[in-house]
């Protein structure tokens, strides 16, 4: 794998997604690559919990403006559906996201769609930029989290980012600690987690999982709209100015 770090110590995976030089911003094979290391996860027998985190100084920067530009719209479905990983696959096994620096658009889709359990450093923000480059929030993923409907909205529609105190405070994440003992905190974690029985926790999380699975209706309605948006002049606009360090005005 290119893009995606795969690494086991003990009973303990780390899943690293590496291209900082890009903000590990999300693109068709960092999805891919992914989708893959996840896969490895479920299938190491050894490995009970999984660590997920972004190399360099971000997490994830959200969707890749460049890649959207040489593609021209790729995606023909929501990131949940076309993006295997948001979802599509299930994966029953713990999983622990250690979010540094930014965390927006499809990066903060990924941890309320695959990280169980949060813990980010004080240099964290979180944000849903996608109005301003002209596609739909993909937030059926994000709108099981418990959140206010008001903050969801603010968050969607200002395209402004909270910092990690308020994703605290709003219950998104699990801890904030320094950014020096950012990956020393998730393997604390990590490593209570896999003192318990593995089946008893990936029967715990199924469960819990479908308890807070959205409707068959929302998530179609969501694709719908995300294709509409992404294949649109607009956000073909929006993101060429993104990745041309451009400012777009609507």
């Amino acid at each position: 794998m290119q893009w995606i770090k795969y690494e086991r110590e003990g009973h303990i995976a780390t899943i690293t997604m590496n291209r900082p030089e890009r903000l590990n911003a999300w693109g068709k094979s960092t999805s891919d690559e992914l989708a893959e290391a996840f896969q490895q996860y479920d299938d190491d027998e050894e490995a009970r919990v999984a660590i997920l985190c972004g190399a360099g100084r971000a997490f994830c920067a959200g969707g890749d403006a460049k890649d959207y530009r040489e593609r021209q719209a790729p995606w023909s479905k929501s990131p949940q559906d076309e993006l295997g990983i948001f979802g599509q696959s299930k994966l029953f096994k713990p999983v622990i996201g250690a979010i540094q620096g930014h965390c927006l658009g499809a990066g903060l889709l990924l941890i309320a769609m695959r990280c169980d359990i949060r813990i980010a450093a004080d240099n964290a923000s979180f944000g849903l930029p996608e109005v301003a480059v002209g596609i739909v929030n993909c937030m059926v993923g994000i709108s099981n989290q418990a959140l206010p409907l008001c903050v969801l909205m603010e968050m969607a529609m200002t395209a402004d980012p909270i910092d990690a105190k308020r994703a605290y405070e709003l219950g998104m994440i699990n801890k904030v600690v320094p950014l020096a003992d950012l990956m020393a905190e998730a393997r604390k974690m990590a490593e209570r987690i896999a003192k318990n029985s593995p089946d008893a926790i990936r029967w715990t999380k199924q469960n819990l999982l479908k308890s807070y699975e959205v409707t068959k209706e929302a998530k179609a309605l969501e694709s719908e709209l995300f294709q509409l948006s992404s294949n649109s002049r607009g956000a073909i606009d929006g993101f060429s100015a993104v990745a041309g360090k451009s400012k777009l005005k609507w």
